[in-house]
């Protein structure tokens, strides 16, 4: 026997394992994902039912209160997820759940090498255009040379008479007649240049032919897709699952795991008995290719564990009423991943879990709130 404290006194209480108790909890609580392994960027969906619960709420990668059946679709999982759901009758009275999903990330695809751009077309070249061809100017005519003026001839001179002859006098010398300027000769008429001959016009190119349409191709058939999922991903075994699907774009379905046969593109079975964890897969084909989609279930084995409640404290005062117990469960000893609280009037209680051995301790809550330390651990294994 050890000795805890509780609302500041010291109380003592053991916790004993019973392989024989039946559960007293009054909630049955399925939670489940469509998926358990996803791509980097896609979601799930999360379903869940109970029985015999008030209210539920969530936690772990998702949060706040939830109602007592539902789906949910998460946002996109880029790492690895854990979902918990905790539904209560009440206060005293808790079961709660975990969905784990593993996030695979996937290499990206290579992008696809741009086309080469289209050559330009030949474009023809230019035609000089023809030049008018030049017009002589008019030259003016040349002036007619003047004619040349005669020369003055000497009027007779009398004969001299017999006379006396004084000495002559000297005889005039006659004036210097002008000359006629010369006249400028005519400046040589400029040869009309040649007209230019227009060059010979080059023949055009013909033209490409145009490169005949490529014909269209048809548009490839879409992929189809499955969407396979349960609502009770754990089960107690001898217990039956609802499986349901549905696809788009498929036209037939194979079941393969724990299921055989061929199946419609939609629908639901029930499945069962299950007596151990088994994996069920669903195979569709279609015009655009195929898709699988798998699901697995896992059987709960079943703890009992009992306990004697503390009636005194250590210094021999009566313990204050206890409102509920808190068992903390787990695989690993010491490190304890679930919370399951009962009533506390309550000395034994029925467990689930997946493992095949458990690990508990308890703690002890007055009407204060007030929470006890842990007490001793016990191992309890499956039943």
């Amino acid at each position: 026997m050890l000795r805890y404290f509780l609302c500041g006194v010291v109380v003592a209480w053991t916790v004993i394992a019973s392989p024989s108790a039946r559960a007293a909890s009054s909630v049955f609580l399925s939670f489940a994902a469509n998926e358990t392994e996803v791509v980097a960027g896609d979601s799930v969906i999360l379903s869940w039912a109970s029985e015999g619960a008030r209210r539920c709420s969530a936690g772990g990668d998702w949060r706040g209160r939830q109602p007592t059946s539902g789906t949910y679709r998460t946002p996109a999982l880029n790492e690895d997820a854990k979902f918990v759901l905790k539904c209560k009758a009440g206060k005293r009275d808790v079961t709660r759940r975990i969905v784990r999903v593993a996030v695979v990330h996937q290499a990206p695809e290579p992008s696809p090498a741009p086309e080469p751009a289209p050559e330009p077309e030949p474009q023809p070249e230019p035609q000089p255009e023809p030049q008018p061809e030049p017009v002589p100017e008019p030259q003016p005519e040349p002036a007619p040379e003047p004619a040349p003026e005669p020369e003055p001839v000497p009027e007779p001179q009398p004969e001299p008479q017999p006379e006396p002859v004084p000495e002559p006098a000297p005889e005039p010398k006659p004036e210097p007649q002008p000359q006629p300027e010369p006249q400028p000769e005519p400046e040589p008429q400029p040869e009309p240049e040649p007209e230019p001959q227009p060059e010979p016009e080059p023949e055009p190119e013909p033209e490409p032919e145009p490169e005949p349409e490529p014909e269209p191709q048809p548009e490839p058939a879409p992929v189809p897709t499955v969407n396979f999922f349960t609502l009770s991903p754990e089960v107690e075994a001898g217990d039956w699952i609802q499986l349901q699907w549905s696809t788009t774009n498929a036209t037939q379905c194979y079941a393969t795991g724990g299921w055989q046969n061929q199946r419609a593109t939609a629908g639901n079975e029930s499945v069962g008995p299950i007596n151990e964890p088994t994996t069920f897969a669903l195979r569709c084909v279609g015009e655009g290719g195929e898709a699988v989609a798998s699901l697995s279930v896992n059987v709960l084995q079943r703890f009992s564990v009992q306990w004697q409640p503390p009636t005194s404290n250590v210094d021999g005062t009566p313990v204050d009423p206890i409102v509920e117990y808190r068992l903390h469960h787990g695989e690993t000893s010491g490190a304890y991943s679930d919370v399951t609280t009962v009533n506390g009037g309550m000395t034994q209680v029925l467990l689930t879990s997946t493992a095949s051995q458990l690990y508990v301790a308890m703690t002890a809550v007055d009407h204060d709130g007030e929470e006890s330390d842990l007490s001793n651990e016990v191992l309890i294994l499956a039943q």
